[in-house]
């Protein structure tokens, strides 16, 4: 596959959802395949109490030296209202040329996004570039970057989006609140 060819099927797919409506209402199904055009998927598995979740097989990337080392894994849990906590992980393994993983996994991002119907809040990109924490309220929706484990160059990123608990009808317009540092 060619390295563009994930973005160019993401493209050509249309919207998964309806405009409006928050990221974490969708169906389990819905949200367990919303990266399968980046080759992330994973059907749900149903809990007691009404819970559900799926999570995908590592994808490695090819980027960073040693080439192959560090991966990707979507997870997604919810309940009966829908997605509670969406999760994008990076495990980044590569100690060399970190820079084409982490451009990489920016990427990625952007295409979930995309297919979440928002748009990367403000400091993402260099929040990411950098692996620096960081937090913003987009569309009734936490997203957290978080930085886990840290044994020197070897680190995971977690990308989340979850649901905030309350958001007051009408008040689902963008309003970035980043604690990244510039």
């Amino acid at each position: 596959m060619k390295p563009w060819a994930w973005l160019a099927g993401l493209l050509l797919l249309p919207a998964t959802l309806p405009a409006g409506e928050l990221v974490t209402d969708a169906a389990p199904e819905v949200l367990c395949a919303l990266m399968k055009p980046l080759g992330l998927s994973s059907p749900p598995v149903r809990a007691e109490g009404g819970g559900w979740r799926c999570t995908t097989a590592r994808k490695a990337l090819p980027q960073g030296e040693p080439a192959g080392a560090s991966d990707l894994r979507y997870r997604v849990s919810g309940d009966g209202r829908g997605g509670r906590r969406l999760v994008l992980e990076l495990r980044m393994n590569s100690w060399r040329g970190p820079q084409g993983v982490l451009q990489r996994y920016y990427r990625y991002l952007e295409g979930m996004l995309e297919r979440l119907g928002l748009q990367p809040p403000a400091g993402l990109r260099r929040a990411v570039l950098s692996a620096v924490p960081g937090e913003w309220i987009l569309a009734g929706h936490r997203l957290t970057l978080e930085k886990r484990f840290s044994k020197g160059p070897v680190y995971e990123l977690w990308f989340v989006v979850e649901r905030l608990p309350s958001v007051p009808e009408g008040n689902q317009s963008a309003a970035p609140e980043s604690s990244a540092s510039p």
